[in-house]
């Protein structure tokens, strides 16, 4: 899928998780250079967290999140993150089948030492596959797969 389509894919979840999976009392889109490392500031009382959301198409079929760590041999991902949460959507047919409030720190201690693996366009993006089985008791909501 060409990367605009991918951005209004991203997009859409984004909103969706605001609306639908975050508490907060107001919230904030990073300026454009800060969008690699978070997608959104959400404030809480006096509580400030970043989120980071990602949607996949393939985990309902494969079972695995793909987290990303590079692209075109730069931090990327979970390794450039400043956010505290993902929010991470299994899409199945437009659906959402699973969700998943996983803590970044969290995330990171899994992905150490596993099997780094490539692909995406012309190979350039470098990233762990979890299977989720390893991620289960952080599903915030779920249908059957």
């Amino acid at each position: 899928m060409p990367f605009c389509n991918d951005l209004v894919f991203g997009t859409k979840y984004e909103e969706i998780a605001l609306n639908e999976y975050i508490d907060y009392d107001k919230y904030e889109r990073p300026p454009k250079e800060k969008r690699l490392y978070y997608d959104f500031l959400i404030t809480k009382g006096e509580t400030l967290l970043k989120y980071e959301i990602k949607a996949d198409r393939m985990a309902f079929k494969t079972h695995n999140l793909c987290i990303e760590l590079f692209n075109n041999n730069k931090l990327s991902g979970l390794s450039s993150t400043e956010a505290d949460y993902y929010i991470y959507f299994i899409i199945n047919n437009n659906s959402v089948v699973r969700v998943y409030k996983i803590p970044t720190e969290v995330l990171k201690e899994i992905v150490k030492n596993r099997e780094i693996k490539s692909g995406g366009d012309n190979r350039k993006s470098k990233f762990v596959l979890l299977n989720i089985d390893i991620v289960k008791e952080y599903i915030i909501t779920t249908k059957n797969i």
